[in-house]
């Protein structure tokens, strides 16, 4: 008897936003320990929190990309559109949506998740 192999189209984009979500959480986690010893954390804070989200939606495009073996352009923006949609979230309930980086961000994780999708489905590793 052999096994049915599950074939889902999503599990690429859901496995990407999973790792996508984990690396930006490390990776703000990082630059929180990193900016507390520092004397210009306020200032500073910005940058890092737009590395971290370019890093993760790169990441969450890779992801995808290796596990769908094809269309990286696609793979990624989708990617990236999904992945843009977290801080949007919060953005929403945290009250921040006056400010001009949420046209900023949305537009870095699309072309950070391209970019990402392009890599992955042009990779060996997997």
């Amino acid at each position: 008897m052999r096994k049915k192999k599950i074939n889902s189209r999503y599990v690429p984009y859901l496995a990407g936003m999973a790792v996508g979500c984990a690396t930006t959480l490390l990776i703000s986690i990082a630059s929180a320990v990193v900016l507390s010893f520092s004397d210009s954390a306020g200032r500073s804070a910005g940058a890092a929190s737009v590395i971290a989200l370019s890093l993760g939606s790169f990441v969450c495009g890779r992801i995808a990309g290796m596990l769908r073996h094809r269309d990286g352009m696609r793979t990624g923006a989708l990617c990236g559109l999904m992945f843009s949609a977290v801080p949007l979230i919060l953005s929403v309930i945290f009250g921040q949506l006056g400010s001009i980086m949420m046209l900023i961000k949305p537009l870095l994780c699309v072309f950070f998740g391209t970019a990402g999708g392009v890599a992955g489905v042009n990779s060996t590793d997997s």
